[in-house]
């Protein structure tokens, strides 16, 4: 048995090595390709954000979901939910760039606000 989860997916697709069990592929199988759109659609999300690290991050996010509950999420739903984990990522790796000076003024203006 390899250790590649192989998939019916579009071109320009991540690989990754991957075992879940057959029923976890669901996630994969919804949540890469929107992951990709919106990658596609955001430069931010381009700049910021490792394909395959992100691609690791929503599938752990989302396997909190039972197999029943995460199909029953509605396209829509999902792609909002991902988006915001999409952002959350990349705004905590703008953050994590920054010097101590830099740090400190952001706490700073956050106690402010």
């Amino acid at each position: 048995m390899n250790n590649y989860l192989t998939l019916p997916t579009p071109p320009n697709t991540i690989a990754l090595s991957l075992n879940p069990p057959p029923n976890q592929q669901i996630y994969l199988a919804r949540i890469e390709p929107l992951m990709e759109k919106l990658m596609r659609e955001k430069e931010i999300y381009q700049q910021a954000l490792d394909k395959t690290e992100t691609l690791t991050y929503l599938l752990k996010s989302m396997q909190r979901f039972s197999h029943e509950r995460f199909l029953a999420i509605s396209d829509e739903s999902l792609r909002r939910r991902v988006r915001r984990l999409m952002a959350l990522k990349s705004i905590s790796g703008l953050l994590s760039d920054l010097t101590p000076p830099e740090i400190k003024r952001y706490d700073e203006a956050v106690t402010r606000a």
